[in-house]
């Protein structure tokens, strides 16, 4: 791949933290100007729903049409395969330029530290019309990370005889459900 220097690789790869902005926001405000690239830039971007891959390409194509210097490989894998890929991938240094990671995956990995295949999009993709719960997993400690691709409805079922016994009373955040599976886990549970 060859590109012009005024445009590294790692610039573009912060912009390009916009495609995944299209998905949750529409049409961004962030462009790749044609003239500060004389060649096109190629990136990959993995994902693990190949069943929204019709969605995703009509992204990648709005994105590249907006941004004619880049062209971006899109590919998904099943989520029980992209786990492991994933994983294999950051270990080994040797993730897509764009992926989508898996849900909790920043706020876990953010704060261990070291080197995170992440880049700081905080000023670049607004987060600020996200729910609290959604925010929470692509901002840490203020910086954003990420902007989330689909909102899903959970639950999470509790045993409340277990709770009970254990003294643990039920978690209504994500901090709450560390604290309490700690305490369970300290009662034995």
């Amino acid at each position: 791949m060859s590109h012009d220097s005024s445009l590294s690789r790692r610039r573009m790869l912060q912009g390009a933290g916009g495609l995944a902005a299209l998905a949750a926001f529409g049409p961004t405000t962030f462009r790749i100007s044609p003239a500060a690239a004389q060649e096109t830039v190629e990136v990959t971007m993995w994902g693990n729903h190949p069943e929204w891959k019709d969605a995703m390409e009509a992204l990648v194509a709005a994105f590249e049409a907006a941004n004619p210097d880049v062209k971006i490989d899109f590919s998904a894998v099943t989520s029980d395969q992209y786990g492991a890929k994933i994983q294999t991938a950051i270990a080994g240094g040797q993730t897509s330029d764009i992926f989508g990671e898996q849900e909790g995956g920043i706020v876990v990995n953010v704060p261990k530290g070291g080197d995170l295949p992440y880049i700081d999009l905080t000023g670049k993709v607004d987060v600020s019309q996200l729910t609290d719960t959604a925010r929470g997993q692509v901002e840490v400690d203020g910086k954003v990370y990420g902007v989330p691709l689909a909102a899903y409805t959970v639950g999470l079922a509790i045993n409340n005889p277990v709770f009970a016994e254990a003294g643990v009373e039920p978690p209504k955040t994500w901090d709450e459900l560390k604290a309490a599976a700690e305490a369970l886990k300290a009662a034995g549970v």
